[in-house]
């Protein structure tokens, strides 16, 4: 029985080690193509360019939360249905999900396509560079939810790590498309393109390898059901308010700053918290790869590994977060100023106050974690939501300073839902031990009982 126990652990151990590696791969891809990104687009486009690149690219954020949550919470079923067994449930909650996305994803592509066509004949007013390069990054971010979904069968079938590293990949590949474009002398437009071709050739990749892999899986809407997509309804919802949450508190901050105080605002603000929130690349490793984990022991009813991997989570987000918050308020102001030629300045206390609202956001998402893992995040998610709304009204009160205000109202809307996910914590972990009075120590739903 022990072996048993053992040798599950160290399964378990294995595939959230090789997770949390291909998670760190694609994080430090994404973190290299920003590093450099920063100070090239900063110099070659100068700062309006830059901060205008800064707010088209808040499309792919939400372009993403067209889903309706719908792909956050079928992975959930989907992770329950293949530790079951279940693989033709597992695929009709795919289809449900995919079908309902892929026909909210053709929405969103008409209309930009309607949008820019009408630009570009002058029927209405507006930039015609501009205007393409929102069809483009549009159609970019539509090829990203796609790839989005697929990665979410490779979660429920142990391939965590592999999907990772398919990103990693593409994060890269998307990364050189972009600076080869703006070493050329390319703009907005070209960049958009070259983003475009490589997320599409990413995405044909990767249908493929899973085909491949996983052939039960296929696109289509031939096993989908409408009780299905009605079961997923609620906690879609709640992982729509979280993705919109987390839309609106990071781009719509962006957005905000822009109008109230112009591009290059947003770019100051967007810069700083970018290496503010470089902590937070690193703090979420573990949590993303124990996420299927937790589902399949909440499915098993093992109770210890959960709170284990929950310890873990904490442990693994405040290690890179916590350390850096005196590290960027000294030394944050002069590495922005060497990574763009002084173009961009920020003080300490603004680096300071990103850096804390990464540590609590970081926190909040590790113990919330076992709530997420079992489709339960709507105990927290409309709050969330409507802390980040009232963060963003915040920078347009009249006399207070954009860049304080949006910073300070930032940091007010972590520690909020923070303190809420700890006292949500504390009741489930009171429910669970009252559930475990009186327990004998096998029960048919262990699995070592089971074995």
């Amino acid at each position: 029985m022990t072996s048993v126990r053992a040798g599950l652990a160290s399964s378990v151990g294995r595939r959230l080690l090789g997770g949390t590696f291909a998670n760190l791969l694609d994080k430090l891809a994404l973190l290299a193509v920003q590093l450099v990104a920063i100070p090239l687009l900063s110099h070659h486009w100068g700062a309006e360019g830059y901060g205008t690149w800064l707010m088209l690219m808040t499309i792919p954020t939400y372009v993403a939360v067209s889903d309706f949550g719908l792909g956050t919470a079928a992975g959930v079923e989907i992770t329950q249905r293949v530790a079951r067994g279940d693989m033709t449930g597992a695929l009709t909650a795919f289809q449900s999900a995919w079908g309902l996305v892929f026909a909210i994803l053709a929405v969103i592509a008409l209309a930009t396509g309607v949008y820019s066509t009408l630009v570009i004949s002058t029927v209405i007013g507006g930039s015609a560079d501009i205007a393409i390069a929102v069809l483009l990054v549009a159609l970019y971010a539509i090829a990203a939810v796609q790839m989005t979904t697929l990665a979410i069968v490779y979660r429920a079938t142990h391939k965590f790590a592999r999907a990772m590293l398919i990103s990693a990949v593409v994060i890269c590949l998307e990364g050189v498309a972009l600076i080869c474009v703006v070493l050329l002398g390319g703009h907005i437009v070209e960049a958009a393109l070259a983003m475009l071709a490589v997320r599409v050739a990413g995405w044909g990749a990767t249908y493929a390898d899973l085909r491949r892999l996983e052939p039960w899986v296929r696109l289509g809407i031939g096993s989908a059901d409408l009780t299905t997509v009605r079961r997923l309804a609620h906690p879609s919802l709640a992982a729509l308010s979280l993705t919109l949450a987390s839309s609106i508190s990071l781009q719509g901050m962006v957005l905000v700053l822009g109008w109230v105080s112009g591009p290059a605002v947003a770019a100051v603000f967007g810069a700083t918290r970018f290496l503010a929130r470089i902590p937070l690349q690193f703090s979420g490793l573990v949590v993303r790869a124990s996420l299927p984990e937790l589902t399949r022991a909440q499915v098993e009813s093992d109770h210890t590994l959960v709170r284990r991997l929950k310890r873990l989570n904490i442990a693994s987000s405040l290690a890179p977060t916590l350390p850096l918050i005196p590290i960027l308020a000294v030394f944050g102001p002069a590495l922005l100023r060497g990574m763009t030629g002084s173009e961009l300045d920020a003080q300490w206390w603004l680096f300071t106050l990103l850096a804390t609202t990464t540590m609590l956001g970081a926190l909040w998402q590790a113990v919330a974690s076992p709530l997420v893992a079992a489709n339960q995040q709507s105990r927290f998610a409309y709050a969330y939501a409507a802390l980040s709304v009232a963060a963003i009204a915040a920078v347009i009160v009249p006399g207070v300073p954009p860049l304080a205000a949006a910073a300070t109202a930032a940091l007010a809307a972590e520690l909020a839902v923070t303190l809420l996910v700890f006292r949500l914590d504390r009741q489930v972990a009171g429910h669970a031990t009252d559930n475990c009075v009186d327990e004998p120590a096998e029960t048919p739903h262990t699995p070592s009982a089971r074995q």
